[in-house]
């Protein structure tokens, strides 16, 4: 399953990142934080998203 988070806060303390960006996962990996490519494709969901 393939899943894209638009928008998600990212802190790494190692890298020294803290920043709001979109986060691709393939699976139960990050597949890229920034810099998603542009054929990742998530995978369309059963469930509509939880209210805010």
């Amino acid at each position: 399953m393939n899943t894209l988070i638009k928008g998600g806060r990212v802190i790494d303390p190692a890298s020294g990142l803290d920043e709001k960006t979109d986060i691709a996962l393939a699976g139960s990996a990050v597949a890229a934080i920034k810099n998603i490519a542009p054929d990742f494709v998530p995978t369309p969901s059963s469930t509509p998203p939880a209210a805010s």
